[in-house]
């Protein structure tokens, strides 16, 4: 059985007899998905959403098949050199197999690493901290939970991909709890216009080649 981990608002998929599906909001504390994961034992993992580029290079609409990901901190460290305990490789095999659907559907996308922001919603409020990371971070997009979902799966025996649509309207900052009804109701009026509207041209290319339902086939 496969597993596929999307946004919640990517409503592109339902379950099948070789395929479970899971939604993730930006809330989400992921214990559910990891008790799925252990219970379940999928021999795919594949996670499906969206991130913004760090590199000119990459357009909108563009997905990146992630080999890597990694997660940096705020503290000193040297960020060149990536702490093995917070990196993590995808698998070879099933993202060849991603690509040669995305390819054979004549679907934009290329291979590429990501980056996982520990403070996200400090850093993208920082014009000044979003071009340094642009100038030094050598990877092809930012989003909010690519490495932590890695985490889940480390030691685990399964194949596990990363596929990220990039979009720069997308939003990597957390929910606030704190924030005042107004705050929350712009918030959340971004939010939709977002997956209704800006995202609404790549999404329908996905569910009308049936992209979601090919990935949950692969063996």
């Amino acid at each position: 059985m496969n597993l596929i981990i999307l946004n919640k608002n990517i409503k592109l998929f339902k379950n099948n007899k070789s395929c479970l599906t899971y939604y993730l909001d930006n809330k989400d504390d992921f214990s559910k998905l990891k008790k799925i994961i252990n219970e379940e034992k999928p021999k795919n993992i594949i996670s499906l959403d969206f991130a913004i580029q760090t590199s000119e290079n990459t357009s909108n609409d563009e997905i990146i098949v992630a080999k890597e990901t990694i997660i940096i901190n705020s503290k000193p460290v040297n960020w060149g050199i990536p702490r093995v305990d917070r990196w993590a490789e995808t698998s070879h095999d099933l993202n060849k197999s991603i690509c040669d659907i995305l390819e054979s559907n004549n679907i934009n996308h290329r291979i590429g690493s990501g980056v996982q922001l520990e403070y996200n919603d400090k850093i993208s409020k920082r014009k000044n901290a979003k071009n340094w990371i642009y100038e030094n971070i050598k990877a092809n997009f930012i989003d909010p939970n690519s490495n932590s979902i890695s985490s889940l799966i480390d030691g685990e025996i399964i194949n596990f991909s990363i596929i990220r649509i990039i979009n720069r309207k997308f939003s990597i900052e957390k929910i606030n709890n704190n924030e005042n009804l107004i705050k929350k109701i712009i918030r959340l009026f971004k939010l939709q216009y977002f997956h209704k509207i800006t995202s609404r041209k790549i999404k329908n290319e996905l569910k009308e080649k049936n992209i979601l339902y090919k990935f949950s086939q692969i063996k």
